[in-house]
């Protein structure tokens, strides 16, 4: 099912002198496509996943976002990255704590995939993965 995704973020700083809030909101038009879930990384520190591998129906070449956030533990994310190899903390293009979040635009034709470590097999992510019709 193909629908319409509009993506905003808001960045607010106080608190520091001068106070700053940055707001972006884009509409995507194109039809979208969209698979989520919750996911336990099990097999953490000994084998890292490849986020794509859990998405059934996508082409690679026509993934384009990515939200992620860590719901437990720390999160390590390797992007434009193939394969399941474990990295830690200090190979890792983002690091995201228990509650942090991130939008990771994806050039399609560019990609290689999203590898996600973590901490500890006990730690877990939210995902959403859209992808053009």
């Amino acid at each position: 099912m193909a629908g319409v995704a509009t993506n905003t973020n808001t960045i607010a700083v106080t608190g520091i002198g001068v106070d700053e809030t940055k707001t972006n909101t884009k509409a995507v038009t194109v039809p979208i496509e969209k698979q989520s879930g919750y996911t336990i990384l099990t097999a953490a520190t000994t084998t890292a996943l490849q986020l794509f591998a859990l998405v059934d129906h996508f082409a690679l070449n026509k993934i384009y976002f990515v939200y992620l956030k860590c719901i437990v533990g720390t999160v390590y994310i390797n992007v434009d990255t193939a394969g399941t190899a474990t990295f830690a903390e200090a190979a890792a293009d983002l690091v995201l704590n228990t509650g942090e979040s991130c939008n990771l635009p994806i050039n399609p034709l560019g990609n290689l995939g999203v590898t996600i470590d973590a901490s500890a097999v006990t730690d877990a992510i939210e995902w959403m993965i859209l992808a053009k019709a």
